[in-house]
């Protein structure tokens, strides 16, 4: 809202009016993101699974656009580390949640001093891409809650947050026949990391109803 009514204000200045469009398109898509978390939690915990279209999908360029949109925001703060051919048939709005969930904790957990690093690596069986922040640990047991309705870590509940964003994003990860696990130790941090294979529509079939 003050992006709009600066806009507003300053109409002539196109330099601050492309600023603060581009932090309302980012709010937006975020509370986009918010809306659609809530309607698929609520699918996730009526047991059933999310269903998802597939087509060809760039990881590459998408992953260079998330993390262009978080640094318009966080002093570019989240670092690329992407390798090898990153195309497969995916559904690009899912993953991209996928990684705005990942992306958004790590950012609002991990040690502010400390730059989030998305990673992303092909692999034979598929992709492996991984969210990595520094910061105070997740303990084994909050490990095994973290991807259930409403639960979050010890130590968390001074953040803003719903305890939704890592149960969609595991149902996510599931529809594309995925999988995501975390590993969070004081040395080196903590990472999220989402297997995909190459062709979900294949994996996703494949799977008994």
């Amino acid at each position: 809202i003050m992006a709009a009514q600066l806009i507003l204000r300053r109409p002539e200045d196109r330099e601050s009016t492309m600023t603060n469009a581009s932090r309302i398109v980012n709010r937006l898509r975020h509370v986009s993101s918010m809306v659609d978390d809530v309607l698929d939690a609520s699918v996730l915990s009526a047991g059933e699974k999310l269903s998802l279209p597939f087509d060809e999908c760039n990881l590459r360029e998408l992953l260079q656009r998330a993390a262009r949109d978080f640094n318009a925001e966080q002093a570019d703060r989240v670092r690329l580390d992407l390798e090898g051919s990153l195309q497969g048939q995916w559904n690009a709005g899912a993953i991209r949640r996928i990684v705005d969930n990942l992306v958004g904790n790590a950012l609002k957990y991990g040690a502010p001093d400390r730059p989030v690093t998305i990673v992303a690596r092909a692999t034979s069986p598929g992709v492996a891409l991984s969210v990595h922040n520094f910061g105070s640990p997740i303990s084994p047991g909050d490990q095994t809650i973290l991807f259930q309705q409403f639960r979050r870590a010890k130590g968390t509940s001074s953040k803003s947050g719903w305890g939704l964003g890592l149960l969609v994003a595991k149902g996510l990860t599931e529809a594309h026949g995925g999988e995501i696990r975390v590993e969070s130790k004081p040395e080196s941090g903590t990472t999220f990391t989402v297997s995909l294979p190459w062709d979900s529509r294949r994996q996703v079939d494949a799977i008994p109803a």
